[in-house]
């Protein structure tokens, strides 16, 4: 039954009712004339009469209730209106006197109610924020030259751009008039500027006795250098072990990754031995090596290789592992001339960055043959070596150690420009009779 219908049977019951307690009433009445008391029919009437006056009244309540509720809809709806309408003629007059800037109201353009003051604090913090940004940007550009600065070295660097009239002491090229620096190539060699093409990004050529910068292009300016960065780390291993100090290999490498001699895992070596794996081969399993036998460990060792080189002066210097796969280990090449100046004075590395080959033994008797990747080494005359490096970041990238009749000179290459890795060896040679010409 729907609730239509039995609404209708509920209202045809009621009437029914309250016609039948009418006439009871009617009758108790008409007995009471006649002098009868028939208590029946009046308690029944009674109770009758009753229960109507109570759903009379539940519904009257009921009735009441919603009318309330009515009242109070409209009124909600009149001042929604209301406001709607005061909100389009406030709007109207901001038009029409034309002061309705958006920051010269309460209401931002979310629609939030802000103070003025915060929404123009919240901008100053964007625009001081977006200096900040920029001028980070900035440094990161000039770098080289306030870390030289900073570093209280500008006139010791001041050294490798001196006599190149177009180049201030730090390196910048000098304007038309004089005055004032025009970009940030960082000095180059008169008699490199003569020649047509440009052998590498960045390189030097020092007298290895007296230090002396013979030649240079981009001389600070920092750049990756890859597997150069082991040059470093033999430097701690000379100063910190001694050569019957042994070491157990570590870890393995991958050689599609990682260059690597193929040194077995859990073989022992000494000092020495193990260098020349480092040096020759390039084995970063070496490195590896000897960084965790360091007390403290890899981040120990790459630490005192930080305090290494700022002890020898390399302002432009910074590890971050041990044998050079991260392209966050940077230098450049007149502090990487420093660091060969170094190594050189350091028995034995002299004898093994000359060896184009060797043959190595673990202390069970496992031997392992090194072969250089250096082809000056073997290709060239009057080179003894030192290393190699490459990765995609860093280019192809060299220290050379060049040695003629008086002439000794350390030759670094950084980012090698050309077709393959080979380029660096005759650009080292091309580099050494420029310098032997620069000094006659």
């Amino acid at each position: 039954m729907t609730r239509r219908r039995r609404s209708r049977k509920n209202t045809a019951e009621a009437i029914d009712k309250k016609r039948y307690v009418s006439e009871l009433v009617e009758r108790v009445a008409m007995l009471e004339d006649e002098g009868n008391d028939d208590s029946a029919y009046a308690e029944e009437a009674i109770e009758w009469n009753d229960r109507i006056s109570r759903r009379e009244r539940k519904a009257e309540a009921r009735n009441s209730k919603l009318l309330r509720a009515k009242e109070a809809n409209e009124k909600k709806k009149r001042e929604r209106d209301e406001k709607k309408a005061s909100d389009e003629s406030e709007d109207t007059a901001e038009a029409e006197s034309g002061d309705n800037r958006w920051f010269m109201r309460k209401k931002t353009f979310l629609d939030v109610d802000l103070p003025v003051w915060m929404v123009l604090g919240w901008i100053a913090i964007l625009v001081f924020l977006m200096a900040v940004a920029f001028l980070m940007g900035s440094l990161v550009v000039l770098r080289p030259r306030y870390v030289i600065a900073a570093a209280g070295k500008a006139e010791e660097y001041g050294e490798l751009f001196s006599g190149d009239p177009m180049f201030d002491s730090f390196g910048y090229r000098k304007s038309v008039s004089g005055s004032q620096p025009s970009n940030l190539l960082l000095g180059r060699s008169p008699i490199l500027a003569q020649t047509e093409k440009t052998l590498a990004r960045s390189m030097i050529v020092i007298d290895r006795q007296t230090g002396s910068q013979i030649l240079k292009e981009n001389p600070a300016i920092q750049r990756p250098i890859a597997s150069l960065t082991k040059l470093m780390t033999a430097y701690v291993v000379v100063t910190t072990w001694k050569p019957e100090d042994t070491f157990t290999i570590s870890v393995s490498v991958n050689p599609d990754v990682e260059s690597s001699a193929g040194l077995p895992v859990g073989e022992t070596y000494t000092r020495d031995e193990l260098l020349s794996a480092l040096l020759i081969e390039s084995a970063a399993e070496a490195g590896y090596t000897f960084a965790d036998t360091y007390t403290g460990g890899r981040l120990a060792f790459v630490a005192r290789m930080n305090e290494e080189a700022q002890t020898l002066g390399m302002v432009s210097t910074s590890y971050v592992d041990p044998v050079g796969i991260s392209e966050f280990n940077i230098s450049s090449v007149a502090d990487l001339a420093l660091l060969t100046r170094a190594v050189l004075l350091q028995a034995p590395l002299p004898n093994i960055v000359s060896a184009s080959a060797k043959e190595i033994c673990s202390l069970s008797g496992v031997c392992t043959t090194l072969e250089s990747t250096n082809k000056l080494l073997s290709d060239y005359n009057y080179f003894y070596g030192v290393k190699t490096g490459y990765t995609v970041k860093a280019g192809p990238c060299l220290v050379a150690w060049y040695r003629k009749e008086e002439v000794d000179f350390v030759i670094v290459l950084l980012y090698v420009e050309g077709q393959g890795t080979d380029n660096r060896f005759d650009i080292a040679e091309e580099l050494s009779t420029l310098a032997r010409s620069a000094t006659m």
